[in-house]
């Protein structure tokens, strides 16, 4: 999954959360707080990629890139799993579940941080 297919869903669920909650949000420091971490971990493996293309993508680092992907994308998805599930209203927290978190993959799956294959 690219990128930006990783992005859209935080796009959606940040409208999704203004629409629903107008000027709540600053209320629910603990929603805002889990999209900052899907935007961090975007961001991280952003860096990611950019630094591995600048030092001209040796291939001997090619794992330890991969699985700083995989944590980034990891910590992202369980961040905003984690978004959704405490979304205050069940309805657009049930919406946003089944139209964002196709993957089927359940927050936790993954052990993140575990070594390099």
């Amino acid at each position: 999954m690219g990128w930006t297919t990783r992005q859209r869903p935080l796009w959606v669920a940040n409208d999704v959360a203004m629409l629903v909650l107008v000027g709540k949000l600053k209320r629910r420091e603990a929603l805002s707080a889990r999209l900052g971490d899907v935007l961090s971990y975007l961001y991280h493996g952003s860096a990611v990629v950019k630094q591995h293309s600048d030092d001209g993508a040796r291939a001997g680092d090619r794992a330890v890139v991969e699985w700083a992907l995989e944590d980034s994308l990891a910590g992202a998805e369980e961040a905003f799993a984690e978004f959704i599930d405490n979304f205050p209203r069940k309805v657009a927290s049930r919406l946003m579940k089944r139209l964002l978190m196709r993957s089927g993959r359940a927050p936790g799956s993954r052990t993140r941080g575990g070594g390099c294959r």
